[in-house]
Order: structure tokens, then sequence, then C-alpha cells
């Protein structure tokens, strides 16, 4: 039964194949890339150049990272979108004038913000864009568009599109030459596989419009091996970011506004909070690293005046998202959304408190789908009014700068009784040897302190894991500043990362790249440290709040329920603080914590 079944279907397929031309269909298939080669070559060359640039180095390398499939992906994309323009150029001869220019408009677009502002087409250009007045665009007019720079810039678009005129009508005049009917046949099944694939493969465009959160649309933009990184795709992707943030800021906002909050003590108090970023705990010496990177924390933890937490992680490996949770006074184990919750720094303002913010990344990634997503929760004007009484005003190379320039604007201000300092450092963010100053003092250590000994290890990888133990190094001096700023007053200090890392820990991996949710990578990407650092006053003050902390020191956090520690070592009362969420109170509860919105962080990292 099943041989007559097989029969009759080939015999279907043969009789297709008799009444169907496929050759006449692949000849007409190929048609358009004889007539129109150039224009497909230079459609995919500069739609896809920023691809390339991604992936410098890498390709010949072989380097498992790129996901070779995903770059056949999306070059099938580009070569469709291709593709169809050169067919309605054939079809419509008088739209290839305006399908050029169009294209190149946006090539354009996107290479002089690259030159001119580092950043692509992205959400925070459409902002500034619609904010953007008739004055500052005059400025912007005058500052630009009659520089040298910019006059450079137009000269070699005038010469690549000179270039284009040129290739368009040699190809014209040699097209015959090259090109055979048997060839036409041959390009036509190409076409056709290629097309087969990008309908596959643009699926991820399905999967972007389909997207309600910005942290969805920025883990999409951010996936520079996955996903099209095109002029008109990062437009597309930009638009879907601002129509969902604009939703999750109204109801951000709107929570907001009806915080309240008052303080239950009368005695003065200063409760700074410091957010670092990519902070390797098992590169901190203070959590046991062989090197000496966090002497100074040590140094206050013999004293007794600091205490260092074991079991804290963040639920994303990415700064916007973690930060956003960290900010809101939501739970993720609890299935709240930040946008849902009020912005903690907004509920100590209301109780009486004057809150200042001093952000050392508050300019350094404009441009990004990370810094968009995160700065239009910390910089909205609203949120910006409710809870803070002054920001600084740039950001810093070092973070000893903006330290500084905290120092000078600080005594310029008339302080409460009541204050929250917020610092938000560059710390440890790639490329570590940028977040410290290149001199002697700085680069303390070598390339001969590191033992790493794996077989993927060359000295270049160990200057590497050097630098970074250097930032860390550095890192542990901003703190001891801020130790010594406020030692003399009654201050409470808490810090912790916002995120991990990797610099080649246990494979050959730096940054946060994916892979296999794993122990391991689970360990350096989301693991972070924490600490409680308390002024002499202020463990004199507080004796018994003190006397609780070493039993809590091992207790599993998340650090989205960070706010409910601020609350109560800032004494403030609010109906957002659930004891139960705090990790210092005796009625703590540890509940699931989860990881990337969905998956149980101690089941990856402890396989429990």
């Amino acid at each position: 039964m099943t041989c007559r079944w097989g029969g009759e279907v080939v015999c279907i397929f043969v009789h297709l194949a008799n009444v169907i031309d496929l050759k006449k269909i692949l000849k007409y298939l190929g048609f358009p890339i004889i007539e129109e080669f150039p224009f497909i070559v230079i459609y995919i060359l500069l739609m896809g150049s920023d691809t390339l640039r991604n992936l410098h180095g890498r390709l010949l390398t072989f380097d498992p990272q790129v996901g070779y499939g995903n770059l056949f992906g999306r070059y099938a994309i580009y070569f469709s979108m291709a593709y169809i323009l050169s067919c309605i150029i054939v079809f419509r001869r008088w739209t290839k004038p305006f399908i050029y220019g169009f294209f190149l408009l946006f090539f354009f677009l996107e290479t002089f913000l690259l030159v001119f502002f580092g950043f692509h087409i992205s959400a925070k250009l459409l902002t500034l864009l619609y904010e953007t007045t008739p004055n500052e665009s005059s400025e912007f007019i005058k500052t630009f568009l009659f520089s040298w720079d910019f006059s450079l810039f137009v000269s070699i678009a005038v010469l690549l599109v000179c270039a284009i005129i040129f290739l368009e009508k040699l190809y014209k005049r040699y097209k015959n030459k090259f090109f055979t009917e048997r060839l036409c046949v041959y390009i036509g099944g190409c076409v056709f596989l290629l097309l087969l694939t990008s309908v596959f493969y643009g699926r991820t465009y399905v999967d972007l419009l389909n997207m309600h959160t910005t942290d969805e649309v920025c883990i999409w933009s951010g996936n520079k091996f996955c996903n099209p990184n095109d002029p008109f795709t990062n437009l597309l992707a930009a638009c879907r970011s601002v129509s969902v943030s604009s939703n999750e800021m109204e109801r951000e906002v709107i929570a907001t506004e009806n915080a309240g909050g008052k303080i239950v003590s009368d005695d003065s108090l200063n409760v700074v909070f410091v957010i670092g970023e990519s902070f390797i705990k098992y590169h901190s010496s203070v959590y046991g690293y062989y090197l000496q990177t966090t002497p100074n924390m040590q140094k206050e933890r013999d004293r007794g005046n600091l205490f260092v937490f074991n079991n804290v992680m963040s639920p994303y490996n990415y700064t916007s998202a973690a930060i956003r949770n960290m900010m809101s006074t939501n739970s993720l184990s609890d299935g709240e959304k930040w946008y849902d919750f009020p912005y903690f720094p907004a509920i100590f303002k209301n109780a009486g408190y004057k809150v200042f913010f001093w952000d050392n990344q508050k300019n350094v990634y404009d441009g990004t789908g990370a810094s968009f997503a995160l700065n239009t929760l910390l910089y909205q004007p609203v949120i910006q009014k409710l809870a803070y009484t002054k920001t600084n005003k740039k950001s810093f190379l070092y973070d000893a700068e903006l330290i500084e320039d905290f120092k000078k604007n600080i005594v310029k201000q008339k302080l409460n009784k009541h204050n929250l300092f917020i610092f938000h450092l560059m710390g440890q963010h790639i490329n570590a040897k940028e977040r410290f100053p290149n001199n002697r003092k700085w680069n303390y250590f070598k390339i001969s302190d590191i033992k790493a000994i794996q077989k993927y290890i060359n000295d270049e990888k160990k200057q590497s894991i050097a630098n970074y133990d250097n930032a860390t190094r550095y890192n542990d001096f901003i703190l001891k500043d801020l130790f010594d700023y406020f030692n003399n007053t009654n201050t409470v200090l808490v810090y912790l990362s916002d995120h991990g890392e990797e610099v080649y820990d246990y494979r050959d991996s730096q940054g946060r790249v994916g892979g296999r949710m794993c122990s391991d990578f689970v360990k350096y990407q989301y693991d972070i440290p924490m600490i409680i650092w308390c002024s002499d006053r202020f463990k004199r003050k507080n004796v018994d709040l003190l006397c609780n902390i070493p039993s809590c020191t091992n207790k599993p956090l998340c650090s989205d329920n960070i706010c409910q520690v601020l609350f109560k070592l800032g004494f403030v009362s609010s109906k957002y603080y659930i004891e139960d969420r705090c990790i210092l109170s005796d009625k703590y509860k540890a509940k699931i914590r989860k990881i990337n919105g969905d998956l149980n962080y101690d089941t990856l990292r402890f396989n429990r």
C-alpha cells in the first residue's frame, strides 16, 4: 500500500515538472540579477557594512561566537531586500534614481551618526528629533554643516555616488559579455534558495513587532551576531522601542506620583547607594581572589565597619534591565513589573530626604538601545522632578573625576538632616584598561601576576585579565574615597554591581557573550558583590541593627530587592517597604530567584 502511494506521489511530481517549465521560471528569477547586478551588490555591501565592522577579525578565525548560520541568514535578508527593489526597477525603470537615492540617504545618515556621534539610527535619535527646538536646529547646522569635517564627509559621499554611476554605466556596456542564458538559470536557482532562507530568518522581524517591553527590544537590538543591523532595521527597532517605552513610562510615572513615604528617625543621616558596573566578585580579594584587588574593602571589613554579602545575584546580565528593577520597588520573584511600581528615590524624597544622583554613564552610550532603555527611566522629566534634588551635568573619563565633581558641587548645597546620595559608576565596564589612568600607580598588576593556566590563555589574554584586575583595584580606591569623605558623619553606604562579567575565567570569552546557560555562565555573569559600610558614628548610634547584619550575609538575595535594604537602613516608612523582602529583617523570606524573567537561578547555579 505504501509503495503504491509513494509511486503516485513521484508521478505527480514528474507530471508537475513536465507541465511547469522550471528552466523558464529560474530564468525569470535570475533576470533581475543580471539586469541590476551593480545595484544589488552595492546595496548588500552598504547595508551590510556594519555587520562586517562588528565582526572584523572574527570571520577568518572561525570564532564560535559569530554564529555563521545567522550571519548567512542575515545576508540572505539583505539580498532579498535588494532583489525586491531590483524587481521594481526592472518593471518600473523610472523608479531607479528614487530607490538609489532613498537607500543611499539612509546609508549616509547612519554613517554620519556613527562618524560624528558614535551611534546608529536609534530610539534616542527619534526622541532628540522630536524634542529639538528651531533654535537648537539652527545651532546644529552652524556646528556641523559648515565644519571642515562635514565638508570632507560630503566630498567622500559625492565620490561614492560618482563611483556608483560609473560602475552602472560600465556594467551596462559589458553586461552581455558575461551573462549567458544558462548562467541566468543557475543564478535563478541561487535566488530561489536565498529567498527561502530569508523567509526563514525573516521571522526575526515578526518577533520584533510582537515585543511589548523595552527589555525585549533592547536584547533584540543588542544581539549583533544574530539580527540584521542595517539602517532600515535599526529604524524599525527604534520605532518599536519608542512605542513600548512610552507606555511603560506612563505607568511608571503614575505609580511614582502616588508613592508616599516618611522618616521614622529624627537623627541626621546620610544614606549612600553606589551602583558598580560589570564587577566579577570572584576577582575581588574580599571574596577570596588571589590578588589584592580590594585592599580598602578588606581594611574596613577588618575594622568592623564593612559587611560582605556572599549570596547576591542580578536578575539580568545587562545594565538597563538590572538597574530599572533595582531602582523600582517591584519584586520579580512575585511576578511584578518595574513600571507598575514607584521609583524608590522618589519615596526617599517624599519622606524628607534630599536626593543627589551622580551618574558616570549619563552620556557615555547615547544612541544605543540599552542607553535609551535605561535613561528613559533615570531622566524622564517627571521622574527627575519627583526623585532628585540635584544631578550631575556630564559624564567623566574616570570615576574619580565623577566623585571630585560631586564634592565640588555638594559644598554649594544646603543639605538636609537626611540625604540620599546615589552614584552610578563606570566600574569595570569593558574595555577595562580604559577604566583607570594609564600610569605606573594603576597599572599595578602585570602579566606575570596572572596565574591562569587554561589552554586558551596566552600573554594577550593575561594582559586583559590584568587590566580587569587593575580596574577592580581602581574601583576599590573609589569606594575608599567615599569612605573617607563620609567617615566623620552619620553615614551608611551600600554598594553592589549591576551584573557580573567574564574575562577568560572558565572559557575563551571576554565580556558578556551568550552561551550555554551552565553553572559557570551564571556564576560569572549573574553573581554580584554587595557590601554595607558604616561610619564610626553610624556604628555607635545603631548597635542593635549592626549586630544583626553578620547573620544576614549568607542569605540569598536578588538585587531587585535592594530598595528594601535602603528603606530599613534609612529609617523610611512606606507601604512599599515589605519586611519579608528585606534581607536585614528577621521576617525575611527567601523566594525563587529568577534570571532573564523565567529561569530559576538556584537551579542553574547550584543544580538544586
